[in-house]
């Protein structure tokens, strides 16, 4: 993902966290305990409505 998100953060993301209509991710547990937005690009968003239709 090119996103910016650090990997300990990548680790605890739920599929909550993908806000599809912002187009970001909402991380709740980044450095220094504070939550931030990263923006997704849209093949990284695609990916994730596609996985999400599998279940």
């Amino acid at each position: 993902m090119d996103t910016g998100i650090r990997l300990a953060e990548l680790s605890h993301l739920q599929l909550d966290d993908v806000l599809l209509a912002e187009q970001s991710i909402h991380i709740t547990r980044s450095k220094g305990s504070k939550s931030r937005y990263v923006p997704i690009c849209s093949t990284c968003l695609n990916s994730v409505i596609r996985w999400r239709g599998c279940f």
